[in-house]
Parts: structure tokens; C-alpha cells; sequence
């Protein structure tokens, strides 16, 4: 039986595994693009959960709060973080091939700034709602 060249080592060929997406093949998944976008997917996705359970709070409420009532500006702000990374982190994903496209470093920054947003949102959340 003669062996194909599947079978065959080649050594012109690259040995990892590239996937394809569409037809078309996708970033590699140790590519820093594919870091980056999950580090910005991750953040937007984790002020997103919080989002949720603040949106379905909201929403049970006989109004929406004024920003007097949620405690002032600052307060407001963490709230909004959160209920706007909502649809932030489904843009982040259905666009993910456009970002993907995008510089590493922008890619890069756009995600670690996310991420410390989130953080500092999650850090005053906690500081001014939930330890009171």
C-alpha cells in the first residue's frame, strides 16, 4: 500500500494545527491575537454576568433608581459599567475575527483596558455596595 502524503512527514509544512473558520483559516490559538481577544472577551463577559443579575434586580423594581438613590455618581457609573458591558462583550464576540484583524499592541491595550476598568468597577462595587 503506498502511503499519501497525509502519512508522510514534511518538513516544508507546519507541524502545529491550523484551524479553519469559513473556508478561510483562522489566527493559530497560542497566536497573541487569540490572548488578547480572550483577555478582552473575558473582561466585558465578567462585568457582563454582573450586568445581568443587576439588570434583572433593575427590572423587578417599581421604577428605575435615580443616581441619588444608588448612592450618587460614582455608584452610577459601576452600575452602568455593568449593564453596558453587556452588550459590549456580545460585540466582542461576534466581531472577534474584525478584532482579531486589528494590531496586537491596540488589540492588546483595548483589552488590558477593559480588564482594569472591570476590576476597578468590581473593586468599587464592593467597597461602596456590598461592604456597607
Amino acid at each position: 500500500m503506498r502511503e499519501t502524503a497525509l502519512h508522510q512527514p514534511d518538513s516544508k509544512r507546519s507541524s502545529k494545527l491550523h484551524l479553519v473558520e469559513n473556508g478561510n483559516a483562522a489566527a493559530p490559538l497560542d497566536s497573541p491575537q487569540v490572548a488578547n481577544w480572550v483577555l478582552l472577551f473575558g473582561a466585558l463577559s465578567l462585568a457582563a454576568g454582573h450586568g445581568l443579575f443587576l439588570t434583572f434586580a433593575l427590572t423587578q423594581l417599581q421604577r428605575i433608581p435615580s443616581v441619588a438613590e444608588l448612592g450618587g455618581v460614582p455608584n452610577a457609573l459601576v452600575v452602568g459599567w455593568f449593564v453596558l458591558s453587556i452588550p459590549a462583550s456580545i460585540l466582542s464576540f461576534l466581531g472577534r475575527r474584525r478584532l482579531m484583524g486589528w494590531p496586537a499592541p491596540r488589540l492588546r491595550r483595548f483589552a488590558l483596558l477593559a480588564l482594569v476598568l472591570t476590576l476597578a468597577v468590581f473593586v468599587l462595587y464592593v467597597r461602596k455596595m456590598v461592604i456597607v
